[in-house]
């Protein structure tokens, strides 16, 4: 797998449930990520004190998780605590389908850390506090299947580990407690319907059915080839076409997509001619038939045609660089898409036009600051506020969304947002029932 490729983009794959709150986003962003390709709802209320409370919770690499609330005016309020100690320094923060936990995967170590959301937003240690996961690199997201099973890869140890989701959300290994795939998996997908995982293993897809037990067994064929290195998959929201990220070679910054046809056992079939550089087209879009290549090197923008096959948009390449997650916010009538660029450390702004093509703002860098590497960004639910994570500083800066989709720092005693723990890794904005 080109580790180059994943780990420079930040490469995630979609979470496969509908789930309220984001990993990546708000709003319109999160339904897009959590396979949701409907247009984004209208602006809702932050405020605690309405219907419902958010909360972020920040991974940070110091070994801890801080929390806040999300104030009505924008701000990250810390909850007390402050933060919550976690098994092994944590690289992602992963929410259960059913919104009530939260799962913190190991940077390093071999123990994911495990959380009940308390009523006022804390974290709260499940019994036990973690559970082991392969040492070597297990990649960054849960991937759950039918809200009972739980699924990580793990890079060195070339395994995918496999779990039981108690009732409490605590996780449990099954038996055997890994299966071996090859050398350096990628992330693992769980298909919509829960039946079927994927996981890119160099210049093939291993292919697998989720027994009713939850455990791994190999399709027929075990596995599908392809045609560089593969190093990311996603599913469309049906679940009956994959699209495979690829590279010419190990280390290449030179991508393209492979599109596969979903069989009725589980089993991926390559569509011929299905082949497009650039990109992955791992990210649904706010409007129907819209697909983004983001995280990616550079942003590609496709439509998805009928039968679930790609046609790239004009332009098909919107944006150089190494570019990070893609969300979405509606504005007063309209939708704008953001993201962050590292090398050089940018936020670039779009507006999303009626057939989903990306139309860079004026300026369409809305805000720059050497070595902030600015890979990961969020939008509230409220669509109201953005929050850049600084990798490097260690620092979320805090914006709000203009009427004509520019960013605007908003004001508080510290102008660049609160610093965190050493080493920020991501973010996870949670919506709850306010108590």
């Amino acid at each position: 797998m080109p580790e180059e490729i994943a780990r420079r983009v930040g490469w995630r794959p979609i979470v496969q449930s509908a789930m309220i709150a984001a990993t990546v986003s708000g709003a319109a962003c999160m339904a897009a990520l959590q396979s949701v390709t409907a247009a984004p709802p209208g602006r809702k209320t932050t405020s605690s004190a309405g219907k419902h409370a958010v909360f972020a919770y920040a991974a940070c690499q110091d070994g801890a998780v801080y929390q806040y609330r999300i104030a009505s005016d924008g701000n990250l309020i810390p909850l007390s605590p402050p933060k919550v100690d976690a098994i092994a320094a944590p690289g992602y923060l992963t929410e259960s389908p059913d919104h009530r936990y939260v799962y913190a995967m190991p940077g390093f170590g071999s123990g994911i850390s495990q959380y009940r959301i308390g009523d006022n937003g804390g974290l709260i240690p499940l019994a036990p506090e973690s559970v082991p996961v392969d040492v070597g690199g297990p990649r960054e997201i849960l991937q759950f299947a039918r809200g009972k099973f739980a699924y990580v890869s793990c890079e060195t140890a070339g395994t995918i580990c496999q779990y039981r989701v108690g009732q409490d959300g605590s996780l449990h290994p099954l038996s055997p407690s890994r299966i071996s795939v090859g050398e350096r998996p990628g992330f693992a997908v769980v298909s919509p319907d829960g039946r079927s995982l994927y996981v890119p293993v160099e210049h093939k897809v291993d292919q697998f059915r989720i027994g009713e037990d939850g455990v791994l067994h190999p399709l027929h064929p075990s596995s599908v080839p392809c045609d560089g290195t593969a190093y990311g998959l996603t599913l469309n929201p049906a679940g009956d076409i994959a699209y495979v990220a690829e590279s010419d070679k190990p280390y290449a910054t030179t991508t393209h997509v492979q599109t596969f046809k979903r069989s009725s056992d589980g089993s991926l079939k390559r569509i011929p001619a299905q082949l497009h550089v650039g990109g992955s087209a791992n990210l649904p879009g706010p409007l129907p038939g819209t697909r983004y290549s983001a995280p990616g090197v550079g942003l590609f923008q496709y439509h998805v045609l009928k039968d679930g096959t790609l046609s790239p948009m004009t332009p098909a390449f919107v944006l150089d660089g190494i570019v990070g997650r893609l969300c979405f916010a509606r504005v007063s009538g309209n939708i704008y898409a953001y993201t962050g660029v590292s090398e050089p450390d940018e936020i670039h702004g779009f507006k999303v036009l009626n057939d989903g093509t990306l139309s860079p703002l004026t300026p369409a860098i809305l805000y720059s600051r050497i070595g902030r590497a600015y890979q990961d960004i969020y939008v509230d639910p409220s669509e109201h506020y953005l929050y850049a994570l600084e990798e490097w500083y260690s620092q979320i800066d805090m914006f709000h969304i203009e009427p004509d989709g520019s960013l605007k720092l908003l004001k508080q005693p510290s102008p660049l947002g609160p610093a965190v723990g050493k080493g920020l890794s991501s973010m996870l904005i949670v919506t709850r029932p306010a108590p």
